[in-house]
């Protein structure tokens, strides 16, 4: 009985390819049938270690890069004006969304960045010097840091652009905790975890819907 308790388990079996190949054009075919909003998007992940190995709260099975990147993808293949990148407190990394371009392979190309630390203003402050408008920002992160700082510097890009309408949207894939310094602003809003109704709340805030 010892022995038979030392013995490692078996290792899992292969997946099947075909079943993987039909569930990757599923999911091609589910992303082409989404619907435009017609804005313009910004949408940057905190791509550090991190996030490839924390699970996201309400979907342990997808972790948190992987969270991001889905809202990503999808946004490219349903609108025409999407800029992705990955940032930290100091750099903002463009993403390639090419067309041709799968899921599966997206994730393989981009790996985690080596610094941990996230600035949520990073990405208003970049386009801001490079005098693009953007109609939604959408920050992607596993928990929550202070973003007193990045409000101030979404209303300054607001009143800047003249986009009294712009929207920005903070994903805390990996918390389920709010931030205690939370502060009510109408075109502010801050998801926690990461499910299947995302997407449709980030796409009803983008239209102002609520």
């Amino acid at each position: 009985m010892k022995e038979q308790a030392k013995k490692p388990f078996p290792p899992p079996p292969k997946p099947n390819s075909k079943i993987i190949s039909a569930l990757n054009e599923a999911f091609e075919l589910s992303v082409l049938n989404l619907k435009s909003t017609g804005l313009r998007y910004m949408i940057t992940i905190n791509a550090n270690k991190i996030m490839w190995k924390c699970p996201t709260w309400r979907s342990g099975n997808v972790n948190a890069a992987e969270a991001g990147f889905l809202i990503a993808y999808a946004l490219s293949r349903c609108e025409k004006d999407v800029t992705a990148a990955a940032f930290d407190v100091i750099d903002v990394h463009i993403i390639n969304l090419n067309q041709s371009l799968y899921f599966s392979s997206l994730m393989n190309i981009y790996q985690p960045m080596p610094n941990n630390i996230i600035r949520l203003s990073s990405p208003i402050i970049w386009a801001s010097q490079k005098g693009y408008q953007y109609d939604v920002f959408i920050n992607v992160m596993d928990d929550i840091v202070d973003y007193n700082e990045c409000e101030e510097v979404f209303e300054d890009y607001r009143e800047q652009m003249n986009l009294p309408h712009t929207k920005l949207i903070n994903c805390v894939v990996c918390s389920s905790k709010a931030y205690k310094e939370d502060i009510y602003n109408r075109n502010i809003l801050t998801i926690y975890g990461f499910d299947a109704t995302v997407p449709m709340v980030i796409q009803a805030f983008a239209k102002s819907l609520f």
